[in-house]
């Protein structure tokens, strides 16, 4: 059971530089969530829009993930 985010940059947000993205993906690997951001080349893919695409891969990443992207690091999880 997967479920898509797309997840949404504010302007001026720091993680619009996918590099930064890391510390978001080493903070869902402490909290042994199964989430990851799509990505290519080991770094986070972004729309035309500069949104991120997260994919949780179980119900405890399904609850925890959008509300970690926008109380720690100021995102916006929507549910595809």
């Amino acid at each position: 059971m997967s479920k898509n985010f797309t997840v949404i940059v504010p302007e001026g947000n720091g993680y619009s530089d996918p590099e930064a993205v890391s510390r978001i993906t080493d903070h869902f690997q402490q909290l042994a969530l199964n989430a990851e951001f799509v990505s290519e080349n080991n770094l986070p893919v972004q729309d035309d829009h500069g949104a991120y695409t997260l994919v949780t891969n179980d119900a405890k990443a399904e609850k925890l993930a959008p509300t970690i992207l926008d109380s720690h690091y100021g995102l916006m999880a929507v549910a595809d």
